[in-house]
């Protein structure tokens, strides 16, 4: 099978089927989400201040949209399987249609694309037992994501769990 990039090529996958192609799949992946859905995931969480800067950034500039959209699809197709031929249907089926309008579900569509892979597209994870100095025992989980670069990185940090030593802002509960 092709890599994503040769199979971009070979299908001439412009801005408007890499966009229409990232509804495809998050359609196909979860069916049952509508857009208000995926929104209410968002924000679920006390980020819509985040969320809504991240949609308005991305409604405002088509190659952010563009990149995550590639973002969400190559993630899909490094997966293998049931997740890579819904990327490759999705992008066979968006060849066909007409370039979207609606650049508000797109943008949804996106950052949703994006929250999915960062909270379950992890790059390492360690769990080791230690011994404290009373002497009972802790179990203490390292967990490593992939990072995109750029632009996706504000949009990706929206999601990512926090560090203990990270500084909350005011008003943020300590996480339990």
């Amino acid at each position: 099978m092709p890599t994503f990039t040769d199979f971009l090529a070979q299908q001439h996958a412009d801005n408007d089927v890499v966009q229409q192609a990232l509804r495809y799949y998050i359609a196909d992946r979860f069916p049952d989400v509508t857009p208000e859905d995926m929104h209410a995931a968002l924000v679920g969480e006390d980020r819509l201040d985040a969320v809504s800067a991240s949609l308005a950034r991305l409604e405002q500039d088509p190659g952010v949209v563009d990149a995550v959209a590639l973002f969400v699809l190559s993630a899909g197709w490094d997966e293998d399987g049931e997740a890579r031929e819904s990327v490759r249907d999705a992008i066979l089926e968006a060849k066909g249609k007409m370039p979207l309008i609606e650049v508000a579900v797109v943008s949804v569509s996106c950052v949703y694309g994006v929250y999915l892979l960062v909270t379950r597209n992890v790059k390492r994870s360690e769990t080791r037992v230690v011994r404290r100095k009373d002497g009972s025992f802790e179990t203490r989980t390292v967990t490593e994501y992939h990072d995109p670069q750029g632009a996706l990185g504000a949009i990706v940090d929206v999601f990512r769990p926090r560090r203990r030593n990270e500084e909350l802002s005011s008003g943020e509960n300590p996480e339990p």
